[in-house]
């Protein structure tokens, strides 16, 4: 996935690159091509904006998901990022208070000769159905708070 696999990689600590690539691409650097598990699982060590709240990043084949915390330590929002049925790479963003917006991943590699970082631009209607079962076959592992949270925040906009 694209979704802002350069802006991870860039941010995790070097002597987890490797990992973080793997996680990034679904390809082992020293091992060839290797799959993502099924299931959400979080990126060790993501390096936190200065000052900003505190995120966490958490993939799966196919899917990612970014949460965002307040200063309390609450949840604020989240991303997920999900390759759709046309094999389009999206992101569904959730902020409390504002609900949801609905973006395709631009990757900015149109060109061979200009490659450019990823960018969101605004997309059409959301798959929320698909959304949503994705989420909740991939996030059954995830502590119960942060299901929760996702999937109430799909309830709260009537799916």
């Amino acid at each position: 996935m694209d979704c802002l696999v350069a802006l991870l990689v860039s941010r995790v600590p070097r002597n987890d690159r490797a990992y973080a690539v793997t996680l990034s691409t679904g390809l082992a650097p020293d091992r060839g091509q290797a799959r993502l598990p099924p299931m959400l699982v979080e990126f060790p060590n993501v390096k936190q904006e200065g000052g900003a709240n505190r995120r966490r990043w958490f993939q799966g084949d196919g899917l990612e998901l970014i949460v965002w915390y307040g200063t309390a330590g609450t949840p604020q929002g989240f991303q997920i990022c999900y390759i759709g049925q046309d094999r389009q790479e999206r992101a569904l963003t959730w902020r409390s208070g504002r609900g949801f917006t609905h973006a395709q991943v631009d990757g900015g590699d149109s060109r061979p000769d200009k490659n450019m970082t990823p960018i969101l631009v605004k997309d059409g209607a959301v798959p929320w159905a698909f959304v949503r079962g994705e989420f909740e076959r991939r996030s059954v592992g995830l502590e119960p708070g942060l299901r929760e949270l996702v999937l109430g925040a799909f309830q709260g906009r009537g799916t």
